[in-house]
């Protein structure tokens, strides 16, 4: 998703929604914390204003230490045994960064509501 016309409300609503339920997803764990980061992180630069929102900047970081960490689909690549090693990073960093995330995601839906 590119830039969106910051001005326009029905855009920036959208925006907020599509994050909302990506912030949700993660709180029941439907998303897992990595792949959810990963998704809010691309969509936070749709929005210049929330780039260095500190609610957004915890994404920032778990991206940037995780990129090399196959989720979603890009798991298929993989080998077995290779993911398995994974899988560990993968737990290690999700417990490490659960209560920031998870504090932001909560922080972006009340956000959202405000924005309604």
């Amino acid at each position: 998703m590119g830039p969106i016309n910051r001005y326009n409300l029905e855009e920036v609503r959208a925006l907020w929604m599509k994050m909302a339920q990506i912030a949700a997803g993660m709180l029941h764990g439907r998303i897992g914390i990595i792949e959810g980061s990963r998704s809010l992180h691309a969509l936070q630069h749709s929005l210049p204003e929330i780039e260095l929102d500190p609610d957004f900047t915890v994404f920032d970081a778990i991206v940037s230490e995780t990129d090399h960490l196959p989720i979603g689909q890009e798991r298929a690549l993989w080998s077995k045994t290779a993911l398995l090693e994974k899988d560990n990073e993968i737990s290690l960093a999700e417990k490490h960064y659960k209560d920031k995330i998870l504090q932001a995601c909560q922080n972006i839906i009340q956000r959202k509501n405000k924005i309604e």
